[in-house]
Order: C-alpha cells, then structure tokens, then sequence
C-alpha cells in the first residue's frame, strides 16, 4: 500500500512540475499584515490579514469570514477598489497547479469569496500593486511582467481587466 501512495504522489509531483516551472514558488508564511477596513459598506469595519503562502488571506467580519482556500498559494495581496463599485476588495496573485491568476475577494451575497479568478496569466507576473490614477477614473493594478515586459497596467472594464495600453 505504501509503495502505491509513493508511486501516486511521485506521478503527481511529476506531471505538476511543468506547470509550475513557469511561476515562482512563494515564500510560505512570509511577513503578515493586519488592516482593519470596511469591506462591505455597513459602517463596521473587519479584519483583514494579508500574507504570503497558502491561508495567506483571512477576512474576519464578525460571524463571517473567509480563508484563501488551499488550493491557491497567495504570491502578493493588496487591498483596493479596483472594480470601482465604491468597495474596497482584496487583490491577489494566487499560484495554482495551472499557473498564476489575478483575482478579486470581497463580500456579495452575504459571504466573502473570490469574485473574480482569471485564467493563468502568461507570462507569470513577478509581482504587484494597486494604486490610485484618477485620470483611469480610480484604482488600479500594475503587474510587473518582468523583463522588457516591464510594468504593466489595469484598469477594470466592467467585467474583467484591460490592459491600458491597449485603450490608447
């Protein structure tokens, strides 16, 4: 029984390891931050630990709360209105077994929970911010892409993001 579980887990680790060739591995447990900030709108504010690795991301609103789930490995999370519905929301790189996604965590329906995944994103960015660019009319992201990709921005469109160069 021993050797099949052996065997099962090295095919596993085998036919994921091109996956993520392409992506960095996250420093696991890395440094933790704990912000305090209204997520949904009611007045009461609730707390939220940004971090590294998988849980990276916890959000506590009183009997609600929200754990990254284990299947993501949080690379970088920042807090910001970035879809411009007047909510701050969490903004993350998350690593899977297919590569690196953007996404969006805040409340709706009653619940915390990834509003918006995408696809894994090709090349893998290194790393991420949210920043505030009035003349894109709020909060945005920039992934660096690395290389003589650089820095990248986007800008929500109503149902994902663009990048700005391609508005121009």
């Amino acid at each position: 029984m021993r050797a099949v579980v052996l065997f099962c887990t090295i095919l596993l680790l085998l036919a994921t390891s091109g996956c993520m060739a392409a992506t960095l591995e996250p420093v696991a447990g890395g440094p933790r931050s704990t912000r305090t900030i209204d997520l949904d709108g009611d007045g009461a504010l609730e707390t939220v630990e940004l971090g590294r690795g998988h849980r990276g991301i916890s959000i506590v609103d009183g009997g609600v709360s929200y754990h990254s789930r284990p299947k993501w490995s949080v690379v970088a999370a920042e807090l910001g209105d970035t879809d411009h519905n007047g909510l701050p929301e969490v903004v993350a790189l998350l690593d899977g077994l297919d590569g690196r996604h953007l996404a969006l965590i805040g409340r709706h329906g009653g619940r915390y929970h990834e509003r918006l995944v995408s696809s894994a994103l090709r090349p893998a960015p290194t790393g991420m911010t949210v920043h505030f660019v009035a003349a894109l009319g709020g909060d945005v992201i920039d992934l660096d892409l690395g290389g003589r990709l650089g820095i990248r921005t986007y800008r929500w469109n109503g149902f994902g993001f663009t990048d700005t160069e391609s508005l121009e």
